[in-house]
């Protein structure tokens, strides 16, 4: 069975999603270690599928466990519980890569959240949230990650 059959398996995805996933390179990331947030659902298991099927080794990392995720995925796809808003939680996933793979070259930075309200409705709280996830988890990843990737000579955010 090709990988990328594997890999979906389960997955509700269209014709042109299977001819594309069917046209990869099968190893073009062979050897990378891609992290991924926000892969507890949607589009992002996509995305893991796709860096799967070209051989790259994951780290799924989410604020629920992406282990489902994981779990379709087999092979060196670990799962990581942390939340990427917070300083904390990207010293915690750099060590589970560091102790995993020992090497990062890929960050995906796709976790993000939309608060469905109107202005009117919208306290500081949330909105610092909503910052937190969408904003400063970027820069926290790559003040985590980019020494790593310098380390490699190879990298991409």
């Amino acid at each position: 069975m090709d990988s990328w059959r594997k890999a979906t398996k389960g997955l509700r995805i269209g014709p042109l999603a299977e001819f594309a996933l069917s046209m990869v390179e099968p190893r073009s990331h062979a050897g990378r270690v891609a992290i991924v947030t926000g892969a507890a659902r949607g589009l992002v298991k996509r995305i893991a599928i796709k860096l799967a099927a070209r051989g790259a080794s994951l780290v799924l990392v989410d604020l629920d466990q992406p282990g489902e995720t994981a779990a379709w995925l087999g092979g060196t796809a670990i799962s990581i519980k942390a939340d990427i808003a917070r300083n904390e939680g990207w010293e915690h996933v750099a060590e589970e890569v560091d102790r995993t793979f020992g090497r990062a070259d890929i960050v995906v930075n796709n976790a993000g959240i939309y608060p469905r309200a109107l202005i009117d409705d919208l306290d500081l709280d949330l909105w610092r949230k909503t910052l937190a996830v969408n904003l400063d988890a970027h820069f926290l990843s790559a003040k985590h990650f980019v020494p790593r990737m310098r380390k490699n000579s190879w990298g991409r955010l």
